[in-house]
């Protein structure tokens, strides 16, 4: 809205790569690949699950 000074110079918008100069791009990562899931692990180990006579378990909720 205020009219620029006339001895302040002219105000030059700076380029992107004058900023930050460019970064080599990384190659895409592949998301990991799917781990089986643990079948007969449920009753000890980093699986959780329950010992013998409670019902359900790791999957089942």
């Amino acid at each position: 809205a205020v009219p620029a000074s006339p001895s302040a110079p002219a105000a030059q918008p700076k380029r992107a790569s004058a900023v930050r100069p460019a970064v080599a791009k990384r190659p895409p990562v592949k998301p990991p690949r799917q781990k089986h899931k643990p079948k007969h692990q449920a009753k000890h180990g980093r699986h959780g699950g329950q010992k013998a006579g409670q019902k359900g378990g790791h999957r089942r909720g």
